[in-house]
């Protein structure tokens, strides 16, 4: 078949060449893919979102086997309500949530508006400084240093040794 092994490499180059030039357009064409679906909502204008959320929740109420007459008076809204809802038109918030409450529908307003929470560097500024060792306080040290010579001279130290050893003491204070 080959009539060489300089043959046989050859082929093989190109069948590698080949391989990793499929893999690469089939990277870029799943990175179009999701770009597009992140995209989408984006790229539309607010009429055209109203219509396909309208169209999503008439496929949702049909799938849970309501009539618009069913979901309204379930929802505490009007039929007139629904009907707006699904057909694109706007209505206000809390209705909304009354027809998505009823349709079961309310966790995904979780999706809608995700929680803010704080980044990494923020979380590191709440939880201000760690302690990481336990230091006496400076002001304790002080007061025990100043109160020294008493004791000192109570034990024999002679006061020429007690000045220096206190002014000894301060410097690392």
């Amino acid at each position: 078949m080959f009539s060489s092994v300089k043959d046989c490499c050859n082929v093989f180059m190109i069948f590698l060449a080949f391989i990793f030039a499929f893999t690469i357009f089939i990277c870029i064409f799943v990175a179009k893919i999701h770009k597009n679906i992140d995209n989408m909502w984006t790229e539309l204008s607010d009429t055209a979102i109203l219509n396909k959320l309208g169209t999503r929740l008439k496929a949702s109420r049909i799938s849970r086997g309501f009539k618009q007459q069913e979901l309204a008076a379930e929802s505490g809204v009007g039929v007139s309500t629904i009907a707006k809802i699904e057909s694109g038109q706007s209505v206000s918030l809390s209705l909304l949530i009354s027809v998505m409450r009823t349709l079961g529908l309310l966790e995904n307003l979780d999706l809608l508006v995700p929680e803010q929470k704080p980044s990494p560097m923020e979380l590191l500024k709440m939880q201000g400084k760690q302690v990481k060792r336990v230091r006496t306080k400076k002001e304790e040290v002080r007061s025990t240093v100043a109160s020294w010579p008493d004791t000192a001279k109570d034990c024999g130290v002679r006061p020429e040794h007690i000045e220096a050893i206190s002014k000894t003491l301060l410097l690392y204070i």
